[in-house]
């Protein structure tokens, strides 16, 4: 609150015999920043945390929803792991716009160019032969490299006996 005296006024003013009222003035009220509607309700921490939290929820659970299966369904594709008749087993790109591809479609495997705007069949694969070759790559990808290998095989070194 400021309080300004007409005395201290009118003695810098030069003015002699002038009233030593007293006035007033009110300083201007800051408006309160939460909605009138929770402006009398008591909101503790705890309660607001909780709302939070929950809300956080729905908005996941939304967009999960959302992602997994409307999208799916607008776009029209499968779930994963669902049985399908056609799989691309290896792409192996040649350059940024050519790749290889090796398919397996309804029990045949086949072996597919892919450029920008077209697929040509190039071969179809001996079916006993793709199989062997595949578990071979399964086998050696389940090994370990040397370097690993090695420090797997190291044995601790013990310490030297502590002289006491």
């Amino acid at each position: 609150m400021l309080v300004v005296s007409t005395a201290a006024l009118a003695e810098d003013a030069g003015v002699v015999g002038a009233d030593a009222r007293v006035l007033e003035v009110i300083e201007p009220q800051v408006p309160k920043s939460e909605p009138p509607e929770l402006a009398d309700a008591d909101v503790g921490l705890g309660w607001v945390l909780v709302r939070t939290l929950v809300v956080l929820g729905l908005v996941v659970a939304s967009a999960y929803l959302v992602l997994n299966f409307g999208l799916r369904r607008l776009m029209g594709v499968k779930a994963v792991g669902g049985a399908a008749v056609v799989d691309v087993l290896e792409r192996v790109p040649l350059d940024t716009k050519r790749a290889l591809f090796v398919v397996k479609a309804a029990g045949e495997y086949l072996l597919i160019g892919g450029a920008d705007a077209s697929l040509n069949l190039i071969a179809k694969l001996d079916t006993a032969e793709v199989e062997r070759l595949r578990a071979q790559a399964k086998a050696a990808s389940l090994t370990l490299s040397p370097l690993l290998t090695k420090l797997l095989l190291k044995k601790p070194e013990k310490a030297p006996p502590k002289e006491t």
